[in-house]
């Protein structure tokens, strides 16, 4: 979004007043977004596509309303702000070409119109770019939170794609993959927040566990929402997932409940026959993986809300609850 444009933020009722509160701050994180964008038209064209395509930069409201909290907003966090959406606008970038998705956000995906190739350059262009945002704020620690959330991050995209159509795929190991390609990046961007602010150790750690679970839950809720959501909430496909031979945890409970036949969900998903993909999102959602998916991110959700309450009751810590709302129960 341009600063004057403040219509692709993502303007969803539970949302809109949190991002009017900030809103001031966000157009400051998205013209930063967009500095350099123009060196090359092709970079230009493809970034200002990307980031006009209706994202609710929730790791950058994150970012901003934790700065909020310790009183003063500083250009060190709209640029960390920055630098959050930057490595998620690469993630993103990159997931569509191993996905081979064709849609994102609602609208067609980056490698869907330009091709993969474009699609893996502009993912690196992003990546570069969190690091220039970084390198500005002359804080290594916060380069340190930043660049080991990073390597999380790579590790458990791979972590993913090896473990697609392993229809054994436990509980265990899907929270480990969730954790570092999800969990880690809210994690690091809270507690970065917090080191810019010259937080206590303590206030940190809260900060970083707050960060933690916020990221467990939203993941639970995207991956519950595959199953349950209009592709208006998903931007992309209902039952995308499961298409694909992602093993999310509705899947994981329904198989452990021997609800779907594990051979005919392989011949569903490697012939992708829509009849037989339509019946195997059916048996997840008879299956109760529904409610017991649903159940894990209300844990996630009060942990974060007790993680918080480890901090001094402001305006700005109510609103990082009201965040966490929106963002984990909107599935519920």
């Amino acid at each position: 979004m341009s600063p004057a444009n403040t219509s692709s933020l993502g303007r969803d009722a539970g949302l809109e007043c949190l991002q009017d509160s900030l809103l001031d701050s966000l157009q400051k994180v998205e013209t930063l977004l967009h500095e350099d964008a123009n060196a090359f038209p092709l970079i230009g064209s493809v970034s200002k596509y990307i980031l006009d395509s209706g994202g609710k930069r929730i790791r950058p409201m994150l970012v901003l309303l934790i700065a909020r909290y310790f009183g003063e907003l500083t250009r060190q966090h709209l640029s960390l702000a920055a630098a959050v959406e930057s490595l998620h606008t690469a993630s993103l970038l990159h997931d569509d070409v191993l996905d081979d998705a064709t849609v994102r956000r609602g609208r067609a995906s980056v490698n869907r119109r330009w091709g993969n190739i474009t699609s893996v350059l502009m993912g690196d262009y992003f990546h570069t770019k969190t690091l220039r945002l970084l390198v500005k704020l002359e804080q290594p620690e916060v380069l340190n939170i930043i660049s080991k959330a990073t390597t999380c991050l790579i590790e458990g995209e791979i972590m993913q794609f090896d473990s697609k159509n392993n229809w054994a795929a436990g509980e265990p190991q899907y929270l480990d993959i969730i954790r570092k390609k999800t969990g880690v990046l809210f994690q690091a961007a809270a507690q970065a927040a917090a080191v810019v602010a010259e937080a206590s150790i303590d206030i940190e750690t809260s900060l970083k566990k707050f960060g933690m679970h916020f990221g467990l839950g939203y993941q639970l809720v995207d991956d519950l929402l595959d199953y349950t959501g209009l592709p208006g909430q998903l931007g992309k496909t209902t039952g995308n997932d499961l298409a694909e031979g992602k093993v999310t945890l509705p899947l994981i409970y329904a198989l452990s409940q021997n609800k779907i036949d594990r051979s005919r969900l392989a011949e569903a998903v490697n012939t992708q026959d829509e009849e037989e993909l339509a019946h195997a999102v059916k048996a997840v959602r008879d299956s109760g993986g529904l409610e017991y998916t649903r159940n894990m991110i209300k844990r996630e959700r009060e942990k974060a809300r007790d993680c918080l309450n480890e901090l001094v009751s402001n305006d700005s810590r109510s609103k990082l609850a009201e965040l966490s709302d929106f963002a984990l129960m909107r599935s519920i």
